[in-house]
């Protein structure tokens, strides 16, 4: 498993990296979706790095974001809170975040489960969870771990990828109750991709597939994105009435 130390090492150019987020980000779209109007909420970007998400809200009007990552600092322009946390001993209030999102960063754990334990410290009763992770099947992913083996995606260093159901128990053994399972965008080799973005395109559909439909999304669709897509997308509540 790759340590705090190579992480930081590996991602800190990223800080100097863009911020902006485009409104069709499709984890923006699905963050968006479960995120109340309410713009006091106390929100929590786990894992934030640059905090380009945490711009984007805080630039929509959400005055109380707080962004945890392994940097000792980062550059919030007075937008958001930092705080140097790690997912699995958040140094926040227990009970004080209304809503938390974790955005392919949780695998990082050697088990996630604790990082779902910490979330669920820190979140209010009836406080929602959004979560993004490489899917377990894609070819995506089965790429990453063919280059990880020749010494390649050198950021994905001893991680597991787990399946979505595999995340869902961990979610509900750490107490949640599970809203919504979906995925985004399906990988294939580059001469693959080329074919099938131009058929797609002659079909008046795109080859990037977001994640809702407003409601009408059919089951079957959801759970072929959550196995085979890019990434998986999760959103779970903390139940209002506790266990």
């Amino acid at each position: 498993m790759i340590s705090a130390e190579e992480l930081k090492h590996i991602y800190k150019p990223m800080l100097l990296e863009q911020t902006s987020v485009s409104d069709d980000d499709p984890q923006l779209i699905y963050l968006r979706r479960f995120l109340d109007a309410n713009l006091e909420l106390n929100i929590l970007d786990a894992a934030s790095g640059n905090g380009r998400y945490a711009f984007y809200l805080s630039r929509k009007g959400y005055r109380n974001i707080t962004g945890i990552d392994l940097f000792p600092t980062i550059d919030t322009l007075g937008d958001f809170k930092y705080i140097c946390s790690s997912l699995d001993n958040i140094n926040l209030l227990a009970s004080s975040m209304d809503f938390v999102y974790c955005l392919s960063a949780l695998y990082y754990l050697k088990d996630p489960t604790s990082g779902f334990v910490e979330f669920y410290k820190v979140m209010k009763p009836g406080a929602i969870l959004i979560l993004s992770a490489h899917t377990k099947y894609s070819i995506f992913t089965l790429e990453r771990i063919v280059r990880r083996g020749f010494g390649g995606a050198r950021h994905l260093k001893g991680v597991y990828f787990f399946a979505a159901i595999e995340y869902i128990h961990m979610l509900r053994f750490a107490g949640f109750e599970v809203l919504d399972v979906d995925g985004f965008n399906f990988f294939y080799p580059n001469d693959f991709s080329l074919i099938m973005r131009r058929l797609l395109r002659k079909t008046g559909r795109e080859a990037q597939i977001y994640p809702y439909s407003n409601g009408r999304i059919n089951a079957f669709a959801k759970a072929v994105r959550s196995r085979f897509a890019y990434h998986m997308l999760i959103a779970a509540r903390k139940p209002k009435l506790l266990r």
